[in-house]
């Protein structure tokens, strides 16, 4: 039988190693599923409180005998709104009924390793270089769904020796498969810090949590938690700059004031990100350079439509400059002209 120690100890162990997987470098990356770029991770580490409610044999929180209980667990975002994690969390579940076999009670610490996988249901999509630092949203609701293993230890109570006449004591090892499932959202208060609340249900391969099995019935225990948590997150990504590109030749950079040319800008942090294997549509041969001096490239303007006030303006100054070409006097012609003119048959 596995002791309680070396299972807390194994589970730590574990975690320790996610921990170190995760600290890689990060690059930007694209996902066609979700057509958005990302970074992979950072990391984060969350840390908590929780507590738990039975149901079994017993029914659906007979008398519930609730316990505060302690969270710690890492995620690490591999995917646009996706996460995958560890945690470890310890539970104390209790509940007591009065029957024909007399009062039956019981208490049971559990200590929980799961691995999970998390769905973010908000998340921004990033085209463009500049948004991929934006913040995210400031409640983002998830949805997770995991697998683990529970160690526990139930301390049964009874009253009266009739108890074996509607129950049996179970007979089972320690160490029980868990299927993790939860609902939770997740506050962002800033970069290093979100708060996050979590409601979730623990279906349990095992009849043993409350050490007992009714007599002619079949079924599993199970318990419901919830969990308050503090997320700190790791080395959160600093804003970084785009690669410089040149503008166009012709277009020189502005001067500094001092007879050289000035440090460069970056002309590409509002441009947008194209997917792998695309390039850009070539620039519009019309585009002007802006009238900042910044060199970069300005689309050329779209025409504008006149309104019938500046349309009738045009006319009365077309009309006033045929008038007044009516009135200059006439050039006389010369006999030489008129002559060239009966010659040429025109």
């Amino acid at each position: 039988m596995l002791k309680k120690s070396i299972f807390i100890s194994i589970a730590f162990l574990l975690l320790l190693n996610v921990l170190g997987l995760a600290q890689k470098q990060k690059k930007v990356e694209y996902s066609g599923f979700f057509d958005s770029y990302y970074y992979r991770g950072p990391l984060n580490l969350t840390l908590g409180v929780n507590a738990a409610g039975y149901m079994g044999d017993l029914g659906f929180m007979p008398n519930p005998k609730l316990a505060p209980g302690f969270n710690l667990g890492v995620n690490y975002k591999v995917w646009p709104r996706t996460y995958f994690g560890a945690e470890f969390n310890t539970y104390t579940i209790g509940s007591g009924v009065t029957d024909t076999s007399g009062n039956i009670s019981f208490t049971t610490n559990i200590y929980e390793l799961i691995g999970y996988g998390r769905y973010d249901f908000l998340d921004r999509r990033i085209h463009f270089k500049n948004d991929i630092n934006k913040r995210p949203h400031r409640i983002r609701p998830f949805l997770t769904l995991g697998i683990g293993a529970a160690y526990f230890d139930p301390k049964v109570a009874v009253s009266d020796s009739n108890f074996y006449k509607n129950y049996e004591v179970a007979k089972t090892t320690n160490i029980a498969i868990v299927l993790p499932a939860s609902f939770g959202l997740a506050f962002y208060i800033n970069k290093r810090f979100s708060l996050i609340t979590e409601f979730g249900y623990r279906f349990a391969l095992t009849d043993a949590f409350d050490g007992i099995n009714k007599l002619n019935t079949s079924g599993k225990d199970s318990y419901f938690t919830g969990t308050f948590k503090l997320q700190y997150t790791f080395h959160p990504f600093r804003k970084r700059r785009a690669k410089y590109v040149a503008p166009p030749a012709g277009y020189g950079a502005p001067s500094n004031g001092g007879g050289g040319s000035a440090s460069p800008k970056d002309s590409t942090l509002n441009a947008p990100i194209l997917p792998p294997g695309e390039i850009a549509p070539p620039a519009d041969s019309t585009a002007k350079p802006a009238g900042d001096g910044s060199g970069q490239i300005t689309p050329p303007e779209a025409p504008k439509e006149l309104t019938d006030e500046e349309k009738k303006k045009l006319q009365e100054e077309k009309e006033q400059r045929e008038w007044e070409e009516s009135a200059k006097p006439k050039k006389k012609e010369s006999p030489a002209d008129k002559k060239k003119e009966e010659t040429s048959g025109w």
